[in-house]
């Protein structure tokens, strides 16, 4: 087993408007026992345990709410400091606090209905198989993403889906899939989540 350190991940319980963790929170678990220890909350202050963390996980589903600032200072605090932060899908509700926004690279606008769409990997995900899903075909505005490693296709245009970025001393990455808990059992995704997680928390893969 290959442990690389307690890894915090947040999500939003029976609250949540569209995304329940209670969905996930045991795929994550499952996905990443050989990564990190995985340690599952609906409470963002729990970043400030003293006995400190190598990671967050963010699929909180709070859109309706801005991060309280002295948790959003924290928290690019802890990656400017050499945290990783791994993104999933509505995850990217922290970026209504604009320190966050830059510090992720982009923001989420809008998404069309759900249909099937095929996520096509690259970059850091290279070697990761595509794979087709019924999914929510996220928008985002993008300021400085630093490497896209994963798009979709749709109305013969080529959106990103996903990406990896440098802070300070500290490593992010965003994937989009994620609205549905059975989108976590498919093997090619769980793959690309295992691989983002370590280079967040600054394996040496690529």
């Amino acid at each position: 087993m290959v442990i690389s350190g307690r890894v915090l991940a947040l999500g939003t319980g029976v609250k949540a408007p569209y995304h329940p963790f209670g969905n996930v929170e045991a795929r994550l678990k499952d996905i990443l026992w050989e990564t990190c220890d995985l340690v599952c909350s609906d409470d963002p202050g729990a970043l400030s345990d003293p006995r400190g963390w190598a990671g967050v996980l963010s699929y909180l589903d709070e859109w309706t709410e801005k991060p309280r600032a002295e948790w959003a200072a924290e928290l690019t605090r802890f990656v400017a400091e050499g945290g990783g932060l791994l993104i999933l899908h509505n995850g990217i509700c922290i970026q209504s606090d604009p320190g966050i926004e830059e510090m992720i690279g982009g923001r989420f606008l809008n998404h069309p209905a759900q249909e099937e769409i095929t996520f096509i990997p690259g970059g850091l995900l290279e070697g990761c198989s595509s794979f087709t899903v019924k999914e929510e075909p996220y928008r985002f505005k993008l300021k400085d993403p630093g490497e896209m490693i994963l798009t979709y296709e749709q109305g013969g245009k080529t959106y990103p889906a996903g990406w990896r970025r440098t802070y300070g001393k500290g490593r992010t990455a965003y994937l989009c899939p994620g609205h549905t808990g059975e989108i976590f059992d498919i093997p090619a995704y769980r793959d690309m989540i295992r691989r983002c997680m370590r280079w967040c928390l600054q394996e040496d893969i690529s």
